[in-house]
């Protein structure tokens, strides 16, 4: 068995195969760019950063993520466990106060022995075993160079981060918005409000210039202007509809609970900044809103998997694994999943049986090296990945899978 691996990028996938494989033993090298390199995406000089918002999941599992979630808690996930030391007050949401979050994945890896090396890196590292998860933001060079040794085809597609306000600045009086916990507030938003709102953000959009360009279109992706391009009702189904009550309603969710900085869940835009003042502003309760943070556009980068991965997110005939946005899974708890399968795969060796298909976590493995695949997107977690008839009951069917899966490793 090999006992030396290095990871590239410590984000959520790679903190979560470091992690795994340390404590099996494993000497593990953890090349980040941070703290040398603080790109504009990021807040934090510390590891496992949750970028776009604080949720990983809906905290039911009778939702895609949600089973995913548990059956990462079954698995023994190391972030899913220091998630729920981190866990802010909200009982639809698995949300979580990032900072510390980030804060104790990091203190974990330097408690666990895994040596961290800050530097960027270019080219792959010539060592036994090489996991790469170095994220949506992946250097182009090394981009280059994996495409260029395997064959294999490298997409970009841009993503857009979400608003966040200060929270004292909101007013909280206004009958439209109501306290669900100290940590999340939920915003009734009128229906000639939010068509005003949409018609702002269709102008706005007219003649913003801050769009980039992007190869393909990926719905959890768009900004609000491109879905309110599409139509209000797109947009309202896409963003707006949560379980808290009926109607268009905006979720306030704290982005940190230490802070007083609060995420407008799903509102990711690429507006100029006084564009956006000028469409929040409208909304019930916001007229003197303070943005903390603008909405703002990043890349995203993910290879065409079928190509090259198998069901382990490795290389067929290679030692290197791709996990994370880069393998082509969408959203926090897939790359934990893709993080802690590749893991498995090393600690137990070719003897490793796949994943079952009537779990989340094998549904997402099987979907990234199905060479059947003809227009490799992205994809999060979905009921539609698993095996079996949709009548059945995923949960019990999952959680029975895993069950006999676990007797085997």
């Amino acid at each position: 068995m090999y006992k030396t691996v290095s990871i590239v990028g410590a984000g959520l996938a790679g903190c979560e195969a470091a992690l795994q494989l340390a404590k099996k033993g494993f000497r593990v090298t953890l090349y980040d760019a941070k703290p040398k390199v603080l790109l504009s995406t990021y807040s934090f000089p510390s590891f496992a950063e949750l970028v776009c918002n604080n949720s990983l999941a809906p905290n039911s599992s009778d939702t895609a993520l949600g089973l995913l979630v548990s059956e990462l808690k079954v698995m023994g996930s190391e972030l899913i466990a220091a998630a729920e030391l981190c866990r802010i007050d909200d009982d639809k949401y698995f949300a979580v106060d990032k900072k510390k979050f980030s804060k104790t994945i990091s203190q974990k890896l330097m408690e666990s022995g895994v040596t961290i090396i800050n530097e960027t890196i270019t080219t792959m590292p010539e060592d036994e075993i090489v996991i790469l998860a170095s994220g949506p933001l992946t250097n182009e060079v090394l981009i280059k160079d994996v495409s260029k040794k395997y064959g294999v085809n490298g997409y970009h597609f841009a993503d857009a981060s979400s608003v966040i306000v200060d929270i004292t600045s909101v007013d909280l009086n206004n009958s439209n918005i109501s306290r669900i916990t100290d940590d999340l507030f939920a915003v009734n938003i009128p229906q000639e409000v939010f068509s005003v709102f949409c018609r702002m953000l269709k102008d706005f959009s007219a003649h913003s210039t801050s769009h980039g360009s992007k190869e393909i279109e990926f719905e959890k992706c768009l900004s609000l202007e491109r879905l309110a391009v599409k139509g209000d009702a797109v947009l309202s189904e896409t963003r707006f509809h949560h379980p808290y009550q009926e109607g268009n309603c905006l979720l306030l969710r704290r982005e940190n609970g230490l802070e007083k900085g609060y995420i407008m869940v799903g509102c990711m835009t690429t507006l100029c900044y006084s564009d956006q003042r000028s469409a929040f502003s409208i909304l019930p309760g916001f007229n003197k809103v303070k943005i903390l943070k603008y909405g703002r556009m990043h890349r995203n980068t993910f290879f065409n998997s079928p190509e090259i991965l198998d069901c382990f997110y490795k290389v067929r005939n290679d030692n290197l694994y791709i996990i994370g946005q880069l393998s082509g899974t969408d959203g926090y708890a897939p790359a934990i999943a893709g993080g802690l399968v590749a893991a498995l795969r090393i600690i137990k060796g070719e003897g490793i049986r796949p994943f079952p298909r009537e779990t989340m976590i094998g549904g997402l493995a099987y979907y990234i090296s199905n060479k059947e695949v003809i227009d490799y997107q992205p994809m999060c977690a979905s009921f539609s990945l698993l095996k079996g008839s949709k009548t059945l009951d995923y949960y019990e069917n999952s959680m029975k899978a895993l069950k006999e899966y676990k007797k085997t490793l």
